[in-house]
């Protein structure tokens, strides 16, 4: 069902919203990355170019990189990375992307201000269930009995090496990690 409301989503977004597959779970269930890349004024594109430019320099020479970040000032669009179900058993992240999702993507340009000024600005990637084993079995833990939140310095698991490829190829300034419902909310930069 999430790959299908995905392509639903995807055909109502008129180009806006894309969806691969970006890696498979240790029981080899598909992972999927969404990206919402607004390109509908001639000014979303140029910023988007801006960004291009910004990442080919950075990889190679990150001074650089934000000195030029830097010389296009508000005029770049910045990408922002988001997860859900990182945790299979918190099931909250996962559905609050599908709610920005659609907003994101099937919202008509200058039909909500709030939605323009968020296009205007970013390209989102949404890893939309880290964890896909986790959440079909509701236990916190992947098909290897791993609790993912735990593998980013290791890396041994095929969903975090997975994850981090995209963050590798985007070099989002900005991760958002969304879990289950929690007292007190808990923000954490990373």
């Amino acid at each position: 069902a999430i790959h299908c409301t995905l392509k639903d989503i995807v055909a109502s977004s008129q180009g806006r919203m894309s969806l691969e597959v970006m890696g498979q779970s240790a029981l080899g269930r598909d992972m999927f990355l969404v990206t919402v890349n607004a390109l509908d004024t001639a000014q979303q594109r140029k910023d988007f170019q801006a960004w291009q430019q910004v990442r080919k320099v950075a990889l190679t020479d990150p001074v650089r990189g934000q000195e030029l970040l830097q010389s296009y000032g508000d005029n770049v669009k910045v990408p922002l990375y988001i997860q859900g179900g990182i945790h299979g058993n918190e099931y909250e992240g996962v559905d609050a992307i599908f709610e920005t999702l659609d907003k994101l993507a099937t919202t008509p340009y200058g039909a909500d201000p709030e939605v323009d000024a968020v296009l205007d600005h970013t390209v989102l990637l949404f890893n939309v269930i880290q964890n896909p084993d986790g959440r079909v079995a509701g236990t916190r833990a992947n098909g290897n009995g791993f609790d993912l939140n735990r593998d980013f310095m290791t890396q041994s698991q095929s969903e975090t090496r997975a994850s981090v490829a995209v963050m590798q190829k985007w070099l989002p300034p900005e991760v958002l990690d969304l879990h289950g419902y929690v007292t007190p909310t808990l923000i954490e930069a990373t």
